[in-house]
């Protein structure tokens, strides 16, 4: 009968430390979940992306990173997301060894999609902006500036980072 209840509480012990392992493996959707303290649901296992960003961006997707980056971008610069003159592209970049979700947000004018000559496009090119944000897993927000070293920040660093 001991030998039983050894085996029962050995197989407990490594069912919880498979667990923790699969909770702090970036790899795994479970460990957004934890973070996140959500169910994330319609992501592939990441051995099934052709490449991570795949994998990361869908992530990013599901917990709300895109808004999150332009609620940031229109509080510090201005950017309007419901202004008709301009539309929104978002690219995400995260995950890894990264504790962090990078953001790059670019607006375009909207009279781009109707410019009929090359130059008009350049012209109305010449008129896109993009803003690079960056989200740490704990929701502290930044904005790093080409060419500088230090980083505008909304909120301090978690000290666990």
């Amino acid at each position: 009968m001991k030998k039983i209840y050894t085996v029962l509480f050995c197989c407990a012990l490594l069912t919880v430390a498979f667990a923790d392992a699969l909770d702090q493996d970036p790899t795994k959707v479970e460990f957004f979940e934890r973070i996140y303290g959500m169910e994330i649901q319609g992501v592939k296992p990441y051995e099934e992306y052709q490449d991570p960003d795949s994998f990361y961006s869908e992530i990013a997707k599901k917990v709300g990173i895109p808004q999150v980056a332009r609620n940031a971008i229109e509080k510090e610069f201005g950017w309007k997301q419901n202004d008709k003159r301009f539309f929104y592209a978002t690219m995400i970049k995260g995950g890894g060894a990264s504790p962090d979700w990078g953001v790059m947000v670019t607006r375009f004018p909207v009279a781009l999609k109707k410019a009929q000559s090359i130059e008009e496009r350049k012209a109305l090119l010449q008129l896109m902006e993009m803003k690079f944000v960056v989200i740490s897993y704990d929701g502290d927000i930044s904005f790093p500036e080409v060419g500088e070293s230090s980083r505008k920040k909304i909120k301090p660093v978690h000290p666990n980072l």
